[in-house]
């Protein structure tokens, strides 16, 4: 479809928080009057949007999409995060991380590549690109890029919006929010187009999305967290005991590492669904409180009886749905219907 784009592509990948940066990317660039399309892996095809005049083109890329590309070649393109996954598709994660790099290989001088400059998976590996390097960070400051000192959200060190303008959730939600004002700055948008849309947006369904709350227990739905780098991310936004329901189909991921990253937070985790096996003998192995059960019903009811009080049950399984579910919004659309019977 790269042939056939008619206006300025901005590329995203990453492991997590595709979605969210280039859904509030499209909205800050909407804001700002210009006329954009959002597709790629998003649900609608780049195919869907050639040949067809726009201001500005927003795509989210998959290493699916990406790992066979020969010219795809965007102005601004942005490497969110990186951790294993995808590990039944690719040979191993250098092969995975392989595959996303592909955005870059076409940049020249005249493109930018923004990265997460907090992102252990990213600061340890080349990233083979001849774009201008910008970056984002919750914690350094930058001279190109985005970053925050005292409240403020700067951009080349100057000030654009304020943290309290961002309605994404937890620590990581600012880091989404960072790398689309990034973008957003990079592709000419005004400071009030940024923080508008910054205060429009709370999120996409399933992502750390909110849907009850029962007996003094916040239910929380996040079963877009498809893998173990997501999940252990999920746990850490909340400062409150949490009750994790994990399982699902299993990707090939090394579940032994994750279990030992769980936050100290993690007071239990129910196990379900084809993984379940998996994740049981890596819960044992590193001695982590856990009940296990087939069914994912059985699960989300047996998490809820284990929540106090005060606590949070939190869906974000670490695997895809596909082996109980179709995909996984039907998951999570299952868990609220679930949620509403406690």
């Amino acid at each position: 479809a790269f042939g056939g784009l008619q206006g300025e592509v901005l590329a995203v990948t990453g492991t997590n928080g595709k979605s969210t940066v280039v859904t509030l990317l499209a909205k800050m660039l909407e804001a700002d009057g210009k006329k954009t399309a959002l597709a790629g892996n998003i649900g609608l095809p780049l195919s869907a949007v050639a040949d067809r005049p726009f201001d500005k083109i927003v795509a989210e890329l998959s290493s699916f999409q990406l790992e066979e590309t020969l010219s795809f070649n965007p102005h601004i393109a942005a490497f969110v995060n990186f951790a294993p996954d995808h590990l039944n598709r690719h040979a191993d994660v250098e092969a995975y991380y392989a595959a996303k790099c592909r955005l870059f290989q076409n940049q020249t001088r005249q493109d930018f590549c923004v990265i997460d400059l907090d992102d252990e998976g990213l600061s340890c590996r080349r990233l083979p690109t001849y774009a201008k390097l910008y970056g984002f960070s919750r914690t350094k400051s930058l001279k190109y890029g985005c970053c925050v000192r005292r409240g403020d959200i700067l951009f080349c060190q100057k000030k654009t919006a304020e943290v309290e303008d961002c309605r994404l959730p937890g620590r990581f939600g600012l880091s989404d929010a960072l790398c689309a004002v990034t973008l957003a700055k990079l592709a000419g948008c005004s400071d009030e187009a940024v923080r508008s849309a910054l205060r429009g947006f709370s999120g996409r369904p399933h992502r750390l999305e909110r849907v009850r709350e029962k007996n003094g227990v916040e239910i929380v739905d996040d079963s877009k967290a498809t893998n173990a780098a997501a999940a252990v991310r999920a746990a850490e936004n909340f400062q409150k005991s949490v009750v994790q329901i994990l399982g699902g189909s299993d990707k090939g991921e090394d579940f032994s590492s994750f279990f030992r990253e769980l936050p100290a937070n993690v007071k239990a985790c129910v196990l379900y669904g084809e993984a379940v096996q998996k994740l049981d003998a890596a819960a044992r192995a590193a001695g982590v409180k856990f009940v296990s059960l087939p069914d994912f019903t059985a699960a989300a009811e047996t998490a809820f009886s284990l929540c106090a009080p005060g606590e949070v049950l939190l869906l974000s399984p670490g695997c895809a749905s596909i082996d109980q579910f179709a995909n996984f919004e039907q998951r999570g659309v299952r868990f609220a219907e679930i949620a509403q019977t406690f």
